[in-house]
């Protein structure tokens, strides 16, 4: 892995400077299509390859300051003005029936990695493997202008598939994926709105 003391829009813009955008860009079609695999796979799938499937967890095998992603139907689809379909979320705080998380693809994926960098200070160790994890609070989120339109509600019954759990040596390909699937708004109009937080 690169120097974690690089940050993540340095090695985007380092890697579209140089030969090895292709490259990257390949790994995480690669990487999205092996997750989506694992999130959507079929009954029948899953019972010729359980090893290689996730199953769904229960709200409590949801760790705060992992990072998920995810099928979500909200309760309230019909009165929201827009909304995710597939969150990238970390979870920091658990509610009733649910958490609060920061769901990255309310904002731009530069302003995810401006926004990363700033988060990683409360990163849980420097191994950025499975074992980290974001020690993040909303009293400390709302210091990050980037971070409060991300903050949002989910609530465990509408989640309406497998959660897939990407650990951290995955962050830095995960949060440039145009995995975001907003539903009555383009992703243009959500994140001019975000803008308006910062």
């Amino acid at each position: 892995m690169a120097e974690i003391n690089e940050g993540f829009l340095d090695k985007l813009k380092k890697a579209i400077n140089t030969s090895t955008a292709t490259g990257k860009a390949r790994a995480a079609g690669d990487w999205f299509r092996e997750k989506v695999k694992q999130a959507g796979a079929s009954a029948r799938m899953r019972a010729i390859t359980p090893s290689q499937l996730l199953r769904r967890q229960p709200e409590d095998d949801i760790v705060l300051g992992n990072m998920f992603f995810y099928k979500y139907d909200p309760k309230w689809a019909k009165k929201l003005p827009y909304w995710d379909m597939y969150p990238l979320v970390f979870p920091f705080e658990k509610a009733s029936k649910g958490f609060y998380g920061i769901n990255l693809h309310y904002i731009r994926p530069k302003d995810r990695a401006v926004l990363m960098d700033q988060l990683n200070k409360f990163a849980s160790n420097r191994k950025y493997d499975k074992t980290t994890r974001l020690k993040l609070s909303y009293d400390l989120l709302k210091g990050y202008g980037r971070a409060v339109p991300c903050v949002k509600r989910y609530l465990r019954d509408h989640v309406v598939s497998e959660t897939v759990r990407i650990d951290a040596d995955e962050w830095e390909i995960a949060i440039f994926l145009p995995v975001e699937r907003f539903q009555k708004e383009s992703a243009r109009t959500v994140w001019k709105d975000s803008e308006g937080f910062y």
